[in-house]
């Protein structure tokens, strides 16, 4: 079976063909070395919103998490939070009105508030009304509220060069999830805001804008919001590891220099130890000749899922890891 490869990554792959791996590296840190000055911008309030574009697995949502805690940075989620109902009774003599429950316990996160998967409308408005005073909120690789468009109107509206930003979502005034934490209809909010993401902006921005020049029909609307975002509004920065090669010289940069397979914890809680230089270069190795044919997109876990096997069946890993990491090849 044939990968297919798009036209972007293909120029990629041919640049890089006159390029060492330092120089390739050196490209990759110095992306890297933006990122990490931007997390510095964005914390305070310099730039709103940062959008890193990267695949997963590479470290960005840890390089936001280290930095937002050496910041002392502290976030409120009001949805991990414990809300108890008042009792009829509690409600009848006025002690405790029906909305909003009592917070039993409100659970604040030491650095960046990060959102993945499964994660909607009513629960972006609870986060920026959350830290409307302080507080930093990061969307980490969810893909599918960068496409909602009432998501990306939110957005807009947090965003906005003002200290202080309005949102208003009359829909909090009927929703029980937001009644339930006592999310107001209208309020205004300071929470900066990263996206860290593996989509192509640019790609689709371009591809749609020429769509709409040649026929007529508008492009949507969340992509006319991207385009917003990315160009007038915040900062954007692509981590130019958009090729496998690039992928597999960047992991093994981060695994030697933060020696991440010799310091695991969770290798050593798991097998009773970690692997010791010459351990982890084997795995190193081996990644490195297989990566073509590797079931999944290479990223930093893959390294630990071999490391495993290697602890685990040091006298035959390289077969293991075969059945349970590689592709069939005819």
């Amino acid at each position: 079976m044939t990968t297919h490869i798009d036209e972007d990554t293909l120029k990629q792959i041919v640049a890089d063909q006159s390029k060492n791996d330092d120089e390739i590296l050196q490209e990759i840190l110095d992306q890297f070395q933006e990122f990490e000055e931007a997390l510095e911008d964005v914390m305070d309030g310099i730039i709103n919103p940062l959008i890193v574009k990267g695949p997963p697995g590479t470290g960005k949502s840890e390089s936001v998490a280290i930095a937002s805690r050496q910041a002392n940075i502290k976030s409120v989620d009001l949805i991990s939070s414990q809300w108890e109902k008042a009792t009829k009774d509690e409600i009848k003599e006025g002690i405790y009105p029906l909305y909003p429950y009592k917070c039993s316990h409100k659970d604040v996160i030491d650095g960046a508030l990060m959102r993945g998967a499964d994660y909607g409308v009513w629960q972006l408005v609870t986060d920026l009304y959350a830290n409307k005073d302080e507080g930093l909120l990061c969307l980490d690789d969810n893909d599918d509220i960068l496409k909602d468009n009432v998501a990306m109107a939110l957005l807009m509206k947090a965003t906005e060069q003002k200290s202080s930003r309005e949102i208003t979502y009359g829909k909090a005034a009927s929703t029980d999830e937001l009644l339930i934490r006592g999310v107001e209809p209208r309020f205004d909010t300071k929470c900066p805001i990263i996206i860290l993401s593996n989509i192509d902006f640019d790609k689709h921005i371009q591809h749609a804008n020429q769509k709409e020049a040649q026929t007529g029909k508008p492009a949507p609307s969340y992509i006319k919001r991207w385009e917003a975002l990315m160009h007038s509004r915040g900062k954007f920065i692509d981590l130019k590891m958009n090729t496998p090669k690039r992928i597999r010289i960047f992991c093994e940069h981060k695994i030697r220099t933060t020696k991440m397979l010799e310091n695991s914890i969770w290798l050593k809680d798991t097998f009773g130890r970690a692997l010791t230089n010459t351990e982890s270069e084997e795995v190193l190795a081996w990644v490195r000749k297989n990566q073509p044919h590797l079931k999944t997109r290479l990223d930093l876990r893959t390294y630990n899922k071999v490391a495993a096997k290697y602890l685990r069946r040091p006298e035959k890993f390289e077969e293991s890891a075969k059945i349970d990491f590689l592709k069939l090849v005819a």
